[in-house]
This record gives structure tokens, C-alpha cells and sequence, in this order.
């Protein structure tokens, strides 16, 4: 009664329910394939996990190297700035206090040449000032107070730096002295100056005035620089009369 109809040639139901087993079962062979392609699509799927954060992490290194190098860039240019700052702030600071000393030291100028024809009216005074006799008394104590009166005038000179400039028995400079006649004497160097009219006077350093001289010719060279040799030629270039500040 079981078995499988001839004339239908369907197969039997045992048959049917063995071959459902097995294929539910497959082969080891089977499962073995199926077990190394899901560890391979796992490993494939950790894999790419992986590379994901430390792709992000590459990037956030390479932007904050950036960063930090943007940042010591700024820092060295803010460094070279200061320093220019500061060396322009010294420079001008001591620009400033050249100028100040300048400005201080020259600020009598022009007073100061005011005053150097008060000082030649003293010097001319003493000059051609007669001698005063043994019993002149009236006289010479006048003389006393002109020349007491000078060398107060010379010391306030002194204290602004306001001073003669050498002439008697020196070189001609034409920076400082100013030749108002020539006299021949060959028994001096070429150049020499033998009498001055007028003192010349200097400020700090700077000319308020040229000496006003006679300069000798037709003597012997000499070479710039060396003193001339005049017995009447005193220590600060005085002319041998009387000068200021002096008794």
C-alpha cells in the first residue's frame, strides 16, 4: 500500500522527507564555506571600522600641526616687531635728548651774540684807556671796575660755553677767521696771522662769530696744522693787548 504509484512516478514521501533533512543539514563541507565567507565579510566590515577613526585622527593631527605652525609664525613675526619697536622708541629717545642738549646749549645763541659787542666796547675801553698816574686814584679805580665788569661778563660767557677762538700767531682758517688785510713779512710762515681786529667767538662748538685778522704773506710754507712761532702770541690767542677777563 506504501509504495510509490508506477503510473504517477511521484516519489514516495520518505523520499521527500529525506531529502528535506538533508539539505537542512548540508554537508560539512558546506558549512565550512559558509562559516569563512561571514568571517571574512566581518573582518572586512572591522577592517574598514578601523580605518575610519584613525583617518580622523590624521587629519586632526595634520590641522593642529598646521595651526601650531601658523601660531609660532605669528609669534616670531610679533618678537621681530617688538624688537623694532623697541630699537625705534631707543633711537628716538635718544634723538630726543640730543636735540634737548642742543636746544639747550644754543639757546643763548642769539643773546649771546648780542652780547659780543658789549664785550669788544669793554675790550676797546681797556685798550686805549690811559695809565693812571701815582696819585690818579679817581682813575683808576674807574679802570678797575670796567676791567672787574669784563671778566664778569667773560665768566658768564664761559658758563654757556661761550668762548674766543685762537687767532694771534695761528693758521688762517677760513671756518674761523676772517682776513681783512695782508701784510707782507717773510720772517713768518705763509698764512700766519699777526694781528686781530676783532675777537672771534664760538658757542659749544659752533661759531657765533669769525676772529677779524691781518695775515702775513710772502714767508715760508707750513704745513697745516703747526703752531706758529710769535713771541707776542699769548697762550689763548690774545693779541698781546689787554684782554677779557683780565687786569
Amino acid at each position: 500500500m506504501n509504495e510509490p504509484s508506477k503510473a504517477t512516478g511521484a516519489p514516495a514521501p520518505e523520499d521527500v522527507n529525506e531529502g528535506v533533512a538533508q539539505a537542512a543539514a548540508g554537508t560539512p563541507a558546506d558549512h565550512a564555506k559558509v562559516d569563512v565567507e561571514g568571517q571574512g565579510d566581518a573582518g572586512t566590515g572591522e577592517a574598514s571600522a578601523d580605518r575610519a577613526p584613525a583617518n580622523e585622527q590624521a587629519a586632526t593631527v595634520a590641522e593642529l600641526t598646521r595651526q601650531l605652525e601658523e601660531v609660532r609664525r605669528a609669534l616670531a613675526e610679533a618678537g621681530d616687531q617688538q624688537l623694532r619697536t623697541l630699537a625705534d622708541m631707543d633711537n628716538l629717545r635718544k634723538r630726543t635728548r640730543a636735540e634737548v642738549e642742543k636746544a639747550q646749549k644754543f639757546a643763548v645763541e642769539r643773546f649771546a651774540g648780542e652780547l659780543l659787542n658789549v664785550a669788544d666796547t669793554f675790550e676797546r675801553a681797556l685798550q686805549h684807556a690811559p695809565e693812571p698816574g701815582a696819585d690818579d686814584s679817581r682813575l683808576k679805580a674807574f679802570l678797575e671796575g670796567i676791567t672787574a665788569t669784563q671778566r664778569q661778563l667773560m665768566g658768564a660767557f664761559e658758563k654757556f660755553e661761550v668762548v674766543r677762538v685762537p687767532a694771534l700767531g695761528e693758521r688762517l682758517d677760513p671756518n674761523r677767521h676772517e682776513a681783512v688785510q695782508q701784510v707782507a713779512d717773510p720772517s713768518l710762515p705763509d698764512g700766519t696771522i699777526t694781528t686781530v681786529y676783532q675777537q672771534g667767538y664760538e658757542i659749544a662748538g659752533r661759531l657765533l662769530r669769525p676772529a677779524m685778522v691781518v695775515v702775513a704773506t710772502g714767508g715760508p710754507s707750513r704745513p697745516r696744522g703747526e703752531a706758529a712761532t710769535n713771541g707776542d702770541a699769548g697762550p689763548n690767542g690774545d693779541t698781546g693787548e689787554p684782554a677779557a677777563g683780565t687786569s
